[in-house]
Parts: structure tokens; sequence; C-alpha cells
């Protein structure tokens, strides 16, 4: 099965400002038609605000997978900046979606997650698009497909457990070298004094 192509989303935009964040739900639902991408400042307020924040997009996205988080912010006054926050929110897709997978054995949504993160390895996305073929021939009964499926997922499994062996083997190589730099009773501060 191949994913579908949809057509370029018109993203709507509208700014809503409720008196407390209870406030803001039912207005939000009356926009769970149309396909939205949903921004979120999550500076001060009640500390309530930031999980019914939470539960509006979780909302958004259930309705359409069109819908998308924009930027979610906190602005740190004291030092003058704004933070982005989306990593810690994007945790939430990847726990849904790793639950998808473990409740129904369905890999489409750790696809969609991994696809366009820059942290994700090719070879992980590999072994998600073949854990979406698998369980795509188990969800059709293409009992032919399921051993050819099931070998190609062992395969890719065994390429990202080789790309990260040599990964951590990098990482220990490199840590050792940070460490012997900064071993006040290493060679090289002996050399450097």
């Amino acid at each position: 099965m191949s994913r579908k192509q949809h057509p370029a989303p018109r993203i709507q935009s509208r700014t809503l400002h409720p008196f407390s964040p209870a406030d803001s739900l039912p207005t939000l639902n009356e926009y769970l038609d149309g396909t939205y991408e949903v921004s979120i400042d999550i500076t001060g307020g009640r500390r309530d605000a930031v999980i019914l924040q939470t539960l509006a997009i979780q909302l958004f996205k259930m309705q359409s997978s069109n819908n998308t988080t924009g930027d979610v912010v906190y602005a740190n006054f004291e030092d003058r900046q704004i933070v982005s926050q989306n990593s810690t929110f994007g945790l939430i897709d990847l726990i849904n979606a790793v639950d998808f997978f473990t409740s129904y054995g369905r890999a489409d949504q750790l696809c969609t997650f991994s696809e366009g993160k820059k942290f994700v390895s090719n070879e992980t996305l590999n072994l998600c698009k073949k854990m979406e073929a698998f369980s795509d021939a188990l969800a059709v009964c293409q009992v032919d497909d399921i051993d050819a499926r099931a070998k190609a997922v062992q395969k890719a499994m065994a390429t990202v457990d080789a790309a990260l062996n040599e990964r951590s083997g990098n990482f220990a190589l490199i840590s050792d070298a940070i460490n012997a730099l900064y071993d006040p009773d290493g060679w090289i501060s002996e050399l450097m004094n």
C-alpha cells in the first residue's frame, strides 16, 4: 500500500485571547472541521494552561492528519529570550505513535513521526518503512507477502543495530579524547605545561 498524497492544505489563522485556558476549548472546537496549524505561547498563566493547551493540540491532530503544531514557545523574561518547546511537545507524538504500534501493530504513525526529522537516521527511517509494509500486509491478510516483509524487517533491524554499534564506538572514542584533554593528571596536560 502506498500513502495517499494530499493536496497542500490551506492553513487558516486566528488568534484567541480567552480569559482562562478552559474558555478556549469550546472556541477551538468550532474549528475542528478545517485544516489548521496551532501555535502556542506557554508563558505564564495558570498551572492548568499548558495541560489544556496540550489537550487542544491533540484534539486538532485527532480531527485531521492535516492539522499540525506550529510554534510552541516560552518567553524567558529574565534572559529576554523566546525558547522553542516544540521538541518537548513532539515527545507526545512519539509516545502516541509507539502506543499505536504496540496496541494495534500499525507503524504508519511511527513513519509519519520519523519523516523529516534531522535526528532520525536513514537506517531508522528505512526500518519504519519496512515495519509499515509488514503491518499493511498483516492488516489485509496478504499471506504471500508476510514472510518476505518479515525478513525485510529483520534485515532493516540488523542494519539499524550495526549503525548504532558504529555510532556508539565513535561516541566512545570522542568521549575518551575529550576526557583525555581535560584530565589534569593526563599526559596531554603534561605536554601543555
